[in-house]
């Protein structure tokens, strides 16, 4: 999942500078691919690390020690969507961003604490974000059809459904044209959506250490955090270390239906709204 990330922001990345050369006048040039570093965080056995990407998709762990400079991250990948209609109408390839809300931080790990009397309590809170990357928005959709245009970030021409709590998946590691052909009472009835563009929602996102496709599990936590906007991985253990922002877009529904091929146009929507702040 990291290269595909990656990939994603790496093509979000691609601008352009000032070149103020006497000789060739002011102009506008485009920055060298081999001139870009990103730099991805993760946790690797409770260890915060920096994960540099190139273009030849070599990954490099460091300690985030040797980095000390660093003051906020942006989190940027895909995530699950917690359905709660007709409330919240959060669709495959929206954007979620989290954003401190009542006494949380933007991201609640939800896996992580002790039993005490009064039942399970939750580890203190993460940092929160800087403000200027919650206030900050930009021209997402400019961005986004840029990286588009290579055919794998394209969106799908799959429907977006989701399906009810109680109905799974048929075919284990096939598509869901069986799920589709089954029954349509075994969809969600919602609305069309006229724009085919992300919709950015801000909100408070769940993270954990395991991914959530579960509907019953789903439910369990919806009804615990009811919020939550996003299920993602990975952002709890670099919050511990700086303010962070988490931008995710949608792949998934956190059930048993997962859409693999939701992946690359949500990353894509991820790493456009990072770039766009």
């Amino acid at each position: 999942m990291l290269p595909l990330i990656a990939a994603a922001s790496h093509v979000a990345m691609i601008d352009t500078y000032l070149n103020t050369d006497e000789s060739d006048g002011e102009d506008f040039r485009e920055i060298p691919p081999e001139d870009i570093t990103i730099a991805i965080f993760c946790t690797l056995s409770h260890e915060a690390v920096v994960v540099k990407y190139s273009l030849d998709e070599e990954l490099r762990c460091r300690p985030m020690a040797i980095v000390p400079n660093i003051r906020l991250a942006l989190m940027v990948g895909v995530g699950a969507d917690i359905p709660n209609l007709p409330s919240r109408d959060i669709r495959l390839g929206d954007i979620t961003v989290s954003v401190p809300q009542d006494n949380h931080p933007g991201v609640v790990q939800y896996d992580f604490g002790k039993y005490e009397r009064d039942g399970f309590v939750l580890k203190e809170p993460f940092n929160k974000p800087l403000s200027i990357l919650i206030s900050a928005d930009g021209p997402v959709r400019k961005i986004l059809r840029r990286i588009t245009k290579k055919p794998r970030f394209k969106r799908p021409d799959t429907s977006d459904n989701l399906f009810k709590e109680d109905f799974h998946h048929i075919n284990k590691g096939a598509d869901c044209a069986g799920c589709l052909a089954s029954s349509a009472a075994n969809l969600v009835p919602r609305d069309t959506r006229e724009q085919k563009h992300p919709v950015v929602h801000r909100g408070l996102i769940l993270s954990g250490s395991s991914v959530v496709n579960n509907p019953q599990n789903r439910h369990c936590l919806r009804r615990d955090y009811t919020n939550a906007i996003c299920f993602e991985t990975g952002a709890a253990g670099i919050m511990d270390e700086i303010p962070c922002l988490v931008v995710r877009g949608i792949s998934n529904y956190a059930d048993t239906h997962q859409q693999d091929e939701w992946h690359y146009y949500a990353a894509a929507a991820a790493a456009s709204y990072c770039k766009a702040l």
